[in-house]
């Protein structure tokens, strides 16, 4: 289930921000260091879910010319760039 990660992160940050969990008076953290702790705690619940669910093989395939861009593109963003510079460099 490639959406579980996700939803028990959601869950925990939830239970944290209800102060459900026990042992710590979630209110009372700062909303940044609690945004930490539901960071680690998602990526150690991904990592063993990643360990016990089944490997489904699917994966995305990737081709060089997606890579590539146009020239178009390129013309249009050196374009933006340069009225970038230019107005920052204007208005400074």
């Amino acid at each position: 289930m490639p959406l579980s990660g996700a939803t028990s992160g959601f869950l925990i940050a939830l239970g944290m921000h209800n102060n459900w969990l026990p042992f710590v008076d979630w209110s009372q953290v700062p909303f940044l260091d609690r945004m930490g702790w539901v960071f680690v705690i998602c990526v150690i619940g991904m990592f063993i879910l990643s360990y016990v669910l089944p490997d489904e093989k699917q994966g995305l395939e990737v081709d060089a010319s997606m890579f590539r861009a146009h020239k178009s593109f390129m013309l249009g963003a050196a374009v933006i760039l340069v009225l970038l510079v230019f107005l920052y460099s204007y208005f400074w």
